[in-house]
């Protein structure tokens, strides 16, 4: 599933972060930026995902697992040497091995480029 457009509840990439997979503001989650984090018993989508049996990764250019402590995902990656190639090729590994079960890929750019190209341009080689 694909969707947008989104808007950020945080001028923060680790307080939008934390936004996103506990599904909660800011001030609720306490990531208010980069300096704070989650606490380790947090509520997250990753984790409720593999709870119910899904299987997870994330394959990021920034340490926003590490700073925020977001917690669930079976694969991580944190890098921010990563390429275009090695993202479609991990996330095409991680799909394909786990085709027939339910999965949740996060993949974050820690630049989407100009209007969202770069992002337009990994998205399309995953498909």
């Amino acid at each position: 599933m694909r969707l947008g457009p989104l808007f950020s509840p945080s001028t923060s990439s680790a307080g939008a972060a934390a936004s996103l997979w506990t599904g909660r503001w800011p001030t609720s989650h306490g990531v208010i930026d980069s300096d704070h984090a989650l606490p380790p018993d947090a509520w997250t989508l990753p984790g409720a995902a593999g709870a119910s049996g899904a299987r997870s990764a994330a394959l990021l250019e920034e340490p926003l697992l590490t700073v925020t402590r977001i917690a669930g995902f079976d694969t991580t990656v944190e890098d921010a040497e990563l390429d275009d190639d090695y993202l479609i090729e991990q996330s095409t590994r991680f799909l394909r091995e786990h085709a027939d079960e339910r999965t949740l890929l996060w993949i974050h750019l820690a630049d989407a480029g100009p209007r969202g190209t770069r992002l337009e341009e990994v998205l399309a080689g995953l498909q």
